[in-house]
């Protein structure tokens, strides 16, 4: 009995006293207004968050899109990963609808780290195809792109009333 109680208290010390692991979900001073943010919003409006097995997911539609897009969304994902801001921004064509996926990675510092462009007849068929192959949907991180995030960025602070 006196070896559990021992064992046990010298697990709870050494536990106690090693130093904190990096959980993936830390977020810079410069994004903690913007994620607290989406994240309320998300809470308030049905629909907003996605649990999945890895983590959450939070969105955002914007109301003005930046660039020659007609809707825009943020994904904010708080996975096992770590965290990652990505920005949706959606065109229609004649063929269906066009997605690009700029992704702002850890540590998430407002420059797009990768972009990801998809067609389909609809946003969710654009959206599979995607993810269903990464590699071939990958392309190149333009200036533009880079404008379009940070646009995009300055009208979710303005929507979300964050500095």
């Amino acid at each position: 009995m006196r070896r559990i109680l021992v064992t046990a208290v010298l697990a709870a010390l050494s536990s106690f006293l090693a130093p904190p692991r990096a959980t993936g979900a830390e977020v810079p001073a410069k994004y903690r207004g913007i994620v607290a943010a989406i994240k309320a919003n998300a809470a308030s409006t049905p629909g907003l968050i996605t649990h999945i097995p890895q983590g959450t997911i939070y969105f955002k539609w914007l109301q003005s899109p930046p660039g020659q897009y007609e809707k825009a969304y943020f994904k904010l994902g708080e996975i096992d990963k770590g965290s990652f801001l990505s920005l949706q921004l959606i065109k229609h064509g004649g063929a269906g609808v066009e997605l690009l996926e700029l992704i702002d990675e850890e540590p998430m510092n407002g420059v797009v780290e990768a972009a990801y462009r998809g067609s389909g007849r609809t946003l969710p068929d654009a959206d599979r195809v995607i993810n269903a192959n990464l590699k071939a949907a990958k392309v190149t991180v333009t200036p533009e792109m880079q404008t379009n995030f940070r646009e995009g960025l300055d009208e979710l602070r303005f929507e979300l009333g964050v500095k």
